[in-house]
Order: C-alpha cells, then sequence, then structure tokens
C-alpha cells in the first residue's frame, strides 16, 4: 500500500522549507497561511521524505493511501467525514492529502 504525505496545519510554520523541496507535491497557501499537499504523488517517496526531514517544523506526516489521519483536523471515523479546522475564517474541511473548502460569504477570499 503506497505512503502518502499531509501536513499538520496547526504545526505548520509556514517556512517554505516543502514547496522548495518537492514543487510538485506541496505549495504554500499564502490565504490559509501553511502549507497544502497538492498532489501526494507528484515526486517518489524519497524525495518526500527528504521535505519531511528538512521541516523545521515537523509536521509533515506519512499516512496509508486510504487510512484517514485524526491529526489533520480529526476524522469521525464512523462516517469517514473530516472535521473542521479552526485555522481559517472560510469553513475548511481537511482530510489527508487534500483540501476542500465551503463557500463562505462572508468571506471574500473563499470560492
Amino acid at each position: 500500500m503506497a505512503r502518502i504525505p499531509y501536513i499538520d496545519s496547526e504545526e505548520c510554520m509556514s517556512c517554505g522549507s516543502c514547496a522548495e523541496t518537492c514543487p510538485d507535491v506541496f505549495q504554500m497557501n499564502d490565504t490559509l497561511g501553511f502549507a497544502e499537499v497538492v498532489n501526494p504523488h507528484g515526486a517518489s517517496e524519497d524525495e518526500i521524505q527528504e521535505a519531511i526531514d528538512m521541516c523545521p517544523a515537523q509536521c509533515i506526516h506519512w499516512n496509508e493511501e486510504g487510512l484517514l489521519a485524526a491529526r489533520a483536523g480529526g476524522v469521525n471515523m464512523r462516517t469517514g467525514m473530516a472535521r473542521p479546522a479552526a485555522r481559517t475564517s472560510a469553513l475548511k474541511w481537511q482530510m489527508p492529502g487534500l483540501v476542500i473548502r465551503a463557500h463562505d460569504p462572508d468571506d471574500p477570499g473563499a470560492y
């Protein structure tokens, strides 16, 4: 089973190290204020591990594909639905390797 990286957004300090090391996997989201996994299979596991090792916040972790990480915002294991992470004014739901933002009419930056 393949491993996929995920970022604990509460721990990320937005240094950009991961995005510099593996730009096809990680990108900085200045609006949200932390890095995101945009393509968990965009580099080899060795290259991703290098980004993990270089992260000063140690906020990037491995997860087995298909399993949900309770760390990244929390997941209701009964339903498989992610709980909202509270770091942004827009409603943000997070699962390892995937970020979905629901439309918030009061947030002009939301889509």
